[in-house]
């Protein structure tokens, strides 16, 4: 990613938490800036004919129990009457013969581990933008969690403004005019799921669709709320022209829920209703100020302040980073603003009742993810949510939490199939589907101390809040059985 920090007068106060881009971006797949709540990402790159948002919900996976009723955590079956031998090798100083056994023994089943996609990609295609824009800026305030575009086009500036609100769990899209009647778009998508049904009505756009290979239902709700104008349907597109100001909402949810071992029983259809009735109610203003105070509240706990270099400030991001690497400057105030962007990311992707951070966090512009998106539990992971507790952010730290307590079930089952112990055990890698199972290859895989260094974050969340209430209830029973394995 390329990114230029803005540091005008007005914004100078705030420098260390804003990137931008002062030139349009018109390649889909290296300009993207991140928005999320913890249920959903979205990518947006800021194209002035035509906007894109690559748009992830954290429980569209494929793989587990709907993709195969048999599934069983990736456990292979009869795994241990090979341990004894495995140890007497070990104990014998026969590494190869023990490794062998290993690799021929000790791995998962990863046919229906699944993997990590998107939803969609959603363009906005926009009217009268003939010509070459100028003034362009797109940022991202972290501070705030607010992203905007802004530039003059044939003598009128265009604004963009997009955030992903936790406490309403949608996405807010607000576009303006500064000339009445200057506003117009159509809104196509290229989904990334094969079955969908789409429903245009009125100023409300609803998706119903399967996802590919477990056949898990998920639901998609847009509504455009908007300062005159006329919505018409456009062939299928829904389709905005002489507006000046408007509001596209957007929410989706899954059938998932984190329950073994069906993993399933939410009712999207029910979900998505209800969301995005209650934020048309409430209208894009007061959205927006929930939004902010919601996560300011968490930002704003810490802070980092170094002298920077003034002159330094008003590079692009990218030179800057550029000449750091290089060790021609050192440029305290680029690593102000990387410290603000990891708060921001972290806040974004992980909250309290969502899944936690895995390798893509929520954002997937490839399909798949990339490494499937999983949670990579030998390092990865873990040094994801390292600054939680020093940061006083146990709110974020939540996601992981509750998900390592769903892993005690499966991780008993492991335990019992491949050491023939009590217990619960997990390895390497794991996905939303509870898989705990070693890798499949034994230089990574046979690693079972995943558990272990997951109960480590049940601690550091005791440490930092020392809540006794959450040791005794809910910490302490997840690591005491863990010691068991």
């Amino acid at each position: 990613m390329v990114f230029a920090l803005s540091v005008s007068a007005q914004e100078k106060e705030n420098y260390n938490a804003t990137l931008w881009y002062e030139y349009p971006a018109e390649d889909w797949k290296t300009q993207a800036l991140h928005i999320g709540n913890g249920y959903m990402g979205a990518s947006f790159y800021g194209g002035v004919k035509e906007e894109r948002f690559d748009i992830t919900e954290e429980t569209v996976w494929f793989g587990g129990p709907g993709q195969n009723p048999n599934y069983n955590y990736g456990i292979v079956e009869g795994s241990n009457a090979k341990l004894g031998d495995i140890r007497k090798a070990i104990v014998d100083g026969d590494i190869k013969k023990a490794d062998k056994l290993v690799s021929k023994n000790f791995v998962g089943d990863y046919s229906d581990f699944g993997v990590l996609t998107s939803l969609e990609q959603l363009y906005f295609s926009f009217e009268n933008h003939e010509g070459k824009a100028t003034n362009y800026k797109r940022k991202l305030d972290v501070s705030k969690a607010l992203a905007t575009v802004s530039y003059n086009l044939n003598g009128v500036q265009y604004t963009r403004e997009y955030f992903a609100s936790y406490p309403d769990r949608v996405i807010g899209i607000h576009f303006e005019s500064s000339v009445p009647g200057k506003l117009g778009f159509s809104i196509h998508r290229n989904f990334t799921q094969k079955e969908n049904e789409v429903t245009i009505k009125d100023n409300e756009i609803h998706v119903q669709g399967k996802i590919d290979g477990n056949n898990r239902n998920y639901e998609i709700r847009i509504k455009v709320l908007h300062d005159g104008g006329e919505i018409t349907n456009d062939n299928g597109r829904l389709k905005l022209s002489g507006a000046t100001s408007e509001t596209v909402l957007y929410t989706t949810a899954t059938e998932c829920l984190p329950i073994a071992p069906l993993y399933n029983g939410a009712n999207p259809e029910k979900i998505t209703k209800k969301l995005i009735k209650a934020a048309a109610k409430k209208g894009y203003d007061q959205l927006k100020k929930e939004h902010v105070a919601d996560y300011t509240a968490l930002y704003d706990r810490t802070s980092l302040e170094m002298d920077g270099d003034p002159l330094l400030e008003k590079l692009p991001t990218n030179e800057r980073f550029e000449m750091l690497k290089t060790g021609m400057t050192d440029d305290a105030g680029l690593k102000v603003l990387l410290f603000n962007l990891g708060k921001y990311l972290l806040l974004s992707a992980s909250r309290e009742g969502t899944l936690p951070l895995g390798l893509q966090g929520v954002w997937v512009s490839d399909i798949p993810a990339a490494w499937a998106g999983n949670y990579q539990s030998n390092i990865n992971l873990q040094e994801m949510y390292w600054t939680a507790g020093p940061l006083n952010l146990p709110e974020a730290q939540e996601a992981y939490i509750n998900w390592i307590k769903t892993l005690v079930g499966p991780g008993r089952k492991v335990a019992k199939a491949y050491y023939g112990t009590d217990g619960w055990v997990s390895h390497t890698t794991g996905n939303i589907w509870g898989f705990a199972s070693p890798g499949a290859d034994m230089l990574w895989g046979m690693y079972p101390s995943g558990a272990a260094w997951h109960c480590q974050h049940l601690w550091s969340q005791y440490e930092y809040t020392q809540d006794k209430d959450y040791l005794r209830d809910e910490a302490y029973p997840v690591m005491k059985e863990a010691t068991q394995f």
